[in-house]
């Protein structure tokens, strides 16, 4: 906040009472709270830990950073085993079997055995084993694929925290201006409550006439509905603070300090193309596009890979036999044709890598164009607070000399309701143009992407505790 000094001079009962009311309007130098403020940081660091939009924006990310271990187990070693059992019964019959000469008789034992397995069943264990040798460089072109993918949620994971956080910001402020503003209507109500008083006294004793007691009421009217309207903006402002923050409001920070910018305009616009999340993030999803293209191509090379199986049967064809089985083997795969489908895939890749570039090359321009709004929205922001402290300064002494005219007969009462009104208006301008220079000051910081909770100091355990961005 800045405070005004009131110089000496004349008109010293002027300045005492402007001074008297900007300490009522804004201040909180005799304001002694019974508990220590909720710092601006303090409920960031809430939304932070809490808000289940961010929560849910974690969650995502987590998901995306398994995509790297699924393109990594394309290219490691698979292995598996079996188990089965099966149960068979029946009749053997040889018939009319030509033994060359052996009687049937001395074969019997022989063709018993055959069904020995029946009413028993078949035995089958088994594992196999496949390690990937050589796939055309797809699998290590996935991985890195993987990696850029993630890199792109992390940036939009980013993107989501400073949406969360900007929006906690503007919350907070939304409470000071509003609670600031029902401040002046109370104000306002109280001094024309005053002077309708006296208004009616005058009138009484015959020195004021009708109009001018209509007139005050009329004002005190307008300042009572500017009241009413302020609670309601105060309740709307609360109920999104809760929303956003995760608890209601306690006494908040009356003013709290503008975030430090130790930047210029050139500097700042370099920023923001370096760091903005958005424009990370398009960036990795154009890596991570040229990547797949690899991909495709690698489709149309050989592949090999080496396979060991083993397996023991029980009871396969004479009851209480046994069979092992071990085979250790190299598969070369080479396509040849396969109607077109791998060419086409490349077309296709390179087709989105192409958008994906030209994407970039959108978001850079749409940053810069950002950067630049958002860089004269602040200068804007801090003229106006000049501006509107100059303005309160003026009303305030033109509503001190208009009432001290009017106790003296000089001017009228429609006068000091003008005056009035212009001071309630100085005052609520005021309120307005130190919320957008606060709200346009993290808007810098937004677009540069460090409105974050570690680029803010945030007394908070980071969820990425890797600062890999």
């Amino acid at each position: 906040m800045r405070y005004l000094r009131l110089h000496r001079g004349g008109k010293r009962s002027h300045h005492r009472l402007l001074g008297v009311t900007l300490l009522l309007a804004f201040g909180g130098v005799f304001f002694i709270p019974l508990a220590q403020a909720q710092s601006l940081k303090e409920a960031l660091a809430l939304a932070y830990e809490t808000n289940p939009d961010l929560r849910a924006g974690q969650a995502d990310f987590e998901a995306s950073q398994e995509q790297i271990a699924l393109a990594r187990s394309q290219g490691r070693l698979q292995a598996g085993g079996s188990l089965s059992y099966e149960y068979q019964d029946g009749n053997y019959d040889p018939g009319n079997l030509d033994l060359g000469g052996a009687g049937i008789g001395d074969l019997g034992p022989i063709i018993g055995a055959l069904t020995g397995n029946a009413g028993v069943g078949t035995t089958a264990t088994g594992i196999q084993i496949v390690q990937p040798l050589f796939q055309g460089f797809r699998v290590k072109n996935a991985i890195l694929g993987a990696k850029a993918a993630v890199g792109a949620s992390r940036s939009n994971l980013q993107t989501t925290e400073q949406q969360i956080l900007a929006e906690a910001i503007a919350s907070y402020f939304a409470i000071i201006s509003a609670e600031q503003t029902l401040m002046a209507a109370n104000l306002s109500v109280e001094s024309l409550q005053a002077q309708q008083r006296a208004a009616q006294i005058a009138f009484e004793i015959g020195q004021n006439s009708t109009t001018d007691t209509a007139r005050i009421d009329a004002g005190l009217a307008r300042a009572e509905a500017a009241r009413i309207n302020g609670q309601a903006n105060l309740a709307v402002a609360r109920a999104q603070f809760e929303r956003i923050i995760g608890q209601p409001p306690a006494s908040l920070e009356k003013h709290p300090p503008l975030p430090p910018l130790s930047f210029d305009q050139a500097g700042f616009i370099d920023l923001a193309l370096s760091h903005n999340p958005q424009l990370k993030a398009a960036r990795r999803l154009e890596e991570a596009a040229w990547l797949e293209v690899k991909i495709a191509e690698g489709a149309r090379g050989p592949s090999l890979s080496a396979k060991a199986t083993y397996g023991y049967a029980r009871d396969s064809f004479i009851q209480g036999d046994q069979s092992t089985s071990g085979t250790l083997s190299a598969e070369l795969t080479i396509p040849l044709y396969q109607g077109g489908a791998e060419f086409a895939a490349i077309r296709q890749a390179k087709a989105k890598a192409r958008a994906a570039h030209q994407r970039v090359l959108s978001g850079e321009r749409q940053v810069r164009e950002a950067a630049i709004q958002a860089w004269l929205r602040h200068e804007a922001a801090e003229a106006a607070v000049l501006a509107a402290e100059r303005g309160l300064r003026a009303a305030s002494m033109a509503y001190a000399s208009a009432s001290e005219e009017n106790r003296l007969g000089v001017i009228s009462s429609l006068d000091v309701l003008v005056a009035e009104e212009a001071l309630f208006n100085a005052r609520v301008s005021l309120v307005n143009a130190r919320q957008q220079q606060q709200l346009t000051a993290y808007g810098l910081l937004q677009v540069a992407g460090k409105l974050t909770a570690r680029d803010l100091g945030l007394d908070v355990a980071f969820y990425d505790k890797s600062d890999r961005r």
